[in-house]
């Protein structure tokens, strides 16, 4: 089980000596422009930068939020209470995904840097679990590392991406050791990219996706 409470209080300062702050530009990319949503499932929040953005800039969503870090969920309420006079519209589960059961619908589903904690196998059934939720026409947004194809930024990926998994493995139980790609896994699902950003040598991506109706 992967448990990000060792690092959880150091992770923000981990997160920006590494990449300043492009992670949480990548979380907040397609934020505004949403149809207004009413109901959303954030899974592997962490310390609740993106929540409280998310909340702010829609006051009247209900949100379930699903993470495994008591750690994690200790950070992402203070900062909320901080951020928002009233988040009495935000439940809290600590569970694993892989044991979790789905509720929904849900017009808005958040996956930020979590997808990728997972190897092929659990991944397929972790998408189709959450797509599940999803109620048609509704979106998916979703920040991960990519793999450039060629350039300098490819060079830089094949050094700190291994890196990465071998710290996160030692310090959070990480299992995977390496990135998959789980855009197959969307699609399968039944949802197609409406928008993609990249940034940091394209080491990082953005993305929209929409469930396809029917």
């Amino acid at each position: 089980m992967v448990n990000f409470d060792h690092v959880a209080r150091v992770y923000r300062l981990l997160e920006s000596a590494v990449f300043g702050n492009a992670l949480q530009r990548a979380r907040v990319r397609w934020l505004d422009g949403l149809e207004k949503p009413r109901r959303a499932l954030v899974i592997g929040e962490g310390d609740g930068r993106f929540l409280s953005e998310l909340t702010r800039a829609y006051p009247a969503l209900e949100i379930d939020c699903i993470e495994a870090s008591a750690g994690m969920i200790e950070l992402a309420q203070r900062r909320l209470r901080s951020a928002v006079s009233d988040a009495s519209s935000v439940r809290f589960f600590q569970e694993d995904i892989r044991n979790w059961t789905p509720g929904g619908p849900y017009d808005l589903v958040v996956t930020h840097f979590f997808l990728d904690c997972f190897d092929e196998s659990e991944l397929e059934e972790i998408v189709r679990k959450i797509a599940a939720t999803l109620s048609p026409g509704g979106v998916w947004l979703l920040a991960d590392f990519a793999m450039p194809e060629r350039g300098l930024g490819r060079v830089c990926a094949r050094l700190l991406i291994p890196l990465m998994y071998r710290f996160f493995r030692i310090f959070a139980g990480l299992q995977t050791q390496r990135l998959v790609d789980p855009t197959p896994c969307l699609i399968a699902n039944g949802l197609g990219c409406e928008c993609r950003a990249l940034s940091l040598g394209q080491i990082v991506k953005a993305e929209r996706w929409r469930r396809i109706p029917g």
